[in-house]
């Protein structure tokens, strides 16, 4: 059986008071449940049993976060919540740094518009689908770069896509384990067309130092605190190419919500964990 299914288990019968469970992902329409293997649909099932037996607290980083993992109807028990993920505020701030000093220690191009995407390289990030809408935005117009940050299994196939298309000079890719927010404080623009997602944390990352950000109609929109556009994907390369270049000529001003914002603050998250593990706080 899976982790998840066995840890609640031995934790009920160890008689261990506060059992919980977070889920992090969501599902979407594109993303094709038929495809799971028998033994993932197996785990799928004993998770779900498990937490409906054994989890005292059922939380999620967003609705539909909860929705995935508790199902349609999650809400009507009083065991589930909302507790979104915190970022440190006091790190995702551009005033930490000088834009033009960053540029220069990354070789970014100062005339260039600069994109960037950071996340895992597989499947339900969809980069492959980015190198596309990257290359049609570039047939478009010149001034554009492109950064790519992470690691995963499809990171070969992400340079071959880039290779294929002759876009070496214009898309690089950054070690997973460098400074985010340094780097984010040297962008123009952050791009997300996954899939799916649970919340989709880099996003409150991103507008936390100013980034408007493009980003799929499969993300939650907890995700949302002023500058995400969601773009569907049903659009396409051509319709996702032809809504950015808008945007940047009508020189779209969008500004970030500080009260949606102060939600992220892991300062705050922390005392709503604390909450829960402290005193068993049912809902």
């Amino acid at each position: 059986c899976s982790d998840m299914s066995c840890i609640l288990l031995a934790a009920f019968i160890c008689k261990i008071p506060i059992r919980i469970v977070h889920s992090h992902n969501s599902f979407s329409l594109y993303w094709n449940k038929k495809t799971f293997s028998n033994k993932a649909k197996l785990a799928y099932f004993l998770n779900k049993l498990s937490i409906r037996l054994f989890a005292t607290n059922k939380l999620g980083c967003s609705k539909e976060a909860c929705k995935t993992m508790y199902g349609d109807k999650a809400f009507k028990d009083k065991r589930t919540k909302v507790i979104f993920n915190g970022i440190d505020l006091d790190k995702f701030n551009s005033k930490n740094f000088i834009m033009y000093e960053v540029k220069k220690k990354y070789n970014i191009n100062n005339e260039k518009i600069n994109f960037i995407n950071v996340a895992r390289f597989d499947e339900s990030k969809n980069q492959i689908f980015l190198v596309d809408v990257f290359n049609k935005l570039y047939s478009i117009r010149k001034d554009i770069n492109l950064i790519f940050i992470g690691y995963g299994e499809l990171e070969n196939q992400i340079k071959k896509r880039v290779i294929e298309l002759n876009l070496e000079k214009s898309i690089s890719f950054l070690p997973h384990n460098s400074n985010i927010p340094e780097i984010l404080s040297a962008m123009d623009y952050f791009l997300l067309p996954s899939i799916y997602e649970g919340l989709g944390i880099v996003l409150i990352e991103a507008q936390a130092m100013g980034l408007p950000c493009f980003v799929s109609d499969c993300v939650p929109r907890e995700s949302q605190i002023g500058l995400c556009s969601y773009i569907p994907l049903e659009i396409g390369v051509i319709g996702w190419a032809k809504y950015i270049n808008k945007y940047i000529n009508d020189n779209i001003k969008r500004t970030v919500d500080i009260d949606k914002l102060s939600k992220y603050d892991i300062k705050n998250t922390v005392k709503e964990l604390e909450k829960i593990y402290n005193n068993n706080e049912l809902f």
